[in-house]
């Protein structure tokens, strides 16, 4: 299933009219996050609609300079699946928090508006995705990596990378070279073999080389078969390509 993130809370932005106008002061969170509460991530604020809990590892909390920033792995259930998709869609591009408030002080401007600025929060009780939201600065979204990777590529590369731990440096460079096929940048490349240095994978041409005469493609597929990744060699099929483009020293970063 898919990932979600967003902001469930943005400092120092205004909420929509309550009857009176609520503000989040920045760091507002810190305290209620510091003993590492249980909070569920909800649709709506609907406990009948659970989508992830802290305690469970689907949602992961923090908070920046920002807000309050939330990613939630989407559960396989007719609830999340319609989340999913209607955050997909952009129907829904909004979030909330559920909260037990601490500190917080009144003001009134001349104009007869009450504003309500949070200090602190005592309780962090939920973050929701939500239709209606309070605050409009706030956000939700399918969560995408940097390498605009599927889901199962991601899968892949978490398992390649455990690859590369009893991979020396000559295997390590080939692996680079099926990355780049796969269609990660040189720096993610570098990165994913234990390998990024400065110049990254650009002035690193003559490991390639030695690389490819020292691991040859077979024994790569058989490797990363072994693995259990359905499709290595249909994967790994146009490998020649990066030989090629290697030995012809047009390695470079896209």
């Amino acid at each position: 299933m898919a990932r979600i993130t967003g902001y469930a809370a943005v400092y120092n932005s205004r909420s929509e009219d309550m009857g009176f106008y609520e503000e989040l002061a920045s760091g507002c969170f810190d305290g209620a996050l510091r003993s590492g509460p249980d909070v569920v991530a909800l649709y709506n604020h609907d406990p009948s609609l659970l989508l992830g809990r802290t305690a469970s590892g689907t949602v992961q909390l923090r908070t920046d300079g920002k807000g309050l920033r939330y990613d939630v792995d989407l559960p396989d259930t007719a609830a999340a699946r319609d989340v999913g998709e209607l955050v997909a869609r952009g129907d829904i591009n909004s979030s909330s928090f559920g909260f037990i408030c601490g500190d917080d002080d009144w003001t009134i401007n001349t104009s007869g508006e009450m504003t309500r600025r949070i200090r602190s929060v005592a309780e962090l009780l939920d973050v929701s995705v939500v239709t209606s939201p309070a605050y409009k600065a706030t956000s939700v979204g399918i969560a995408r990596s940097t390498s605009n990777e599927s889901a199962e590529d991601a899968v892949y590369r978490e398992r390649i990378l455990k690859v590369c731990a009893d991979h020396d440096y000559a295997q390590r460079a080939l692996l680079e070279a099926r990355l780049l096929e796969a269609g990660l940048t040189a720096e993610q490349a570098g990165a994913i073999s234990g390998r990024q240095q400065r110049g990254g994978i650009k002035s690193q041409r003559s490991s390639f080389k030695i690389g490819l005469r020292s691991v040859t493609k077979a024994e790569f597929i058989a490797e990363a078969g072994a693995l259990g990744h359905e499709g290595v060699e249909q994967r790994l099929a146009n490998a020649g390509k990066a030989e090629r483009i290697i030995t012809r020293g047009e390695v470079r970063s896209r």
